[in-house]
């Protein structure tokens, strides 16, 4: 969801830059550089200003052929 309106929002801001970074912890994200961070789920306590733009489901999906390989997975940790 989020890929698909980079290519817009840079074009309306090209001064800016974007990088996208994924990971499953918040760290210091001040320490690290972050300007602006994107979470999912509940947020944690922190002096960080949140707002909500958007509700929405992560899905995690496997595609049809590793299922006729490898069985359809239990828990999301299959997907290894």
């Amino acid at each position: 969801m989020l890929a698909q309106r980079l290519g817009k929002f840079l074009q309306r801001y090209p001064d800016l830059s974007v990088e996208v970074a994924v990971r499953d912890r918040m760290g210091d994200l001040v320490a690290d550089g972050f300007d602006v961070a994107v979470r999912f789920g509940e947020p944690e306590p922190s002096a960080f200003i949140a707002a909500l733009r958007l509700r929405t489901r992560v899905l995690t999906n496997e595609a049809p052929e590793c299922v006729a390989r490898h069985g359809c997975p239990e828990h999301p940790s299959g997907l290894t």
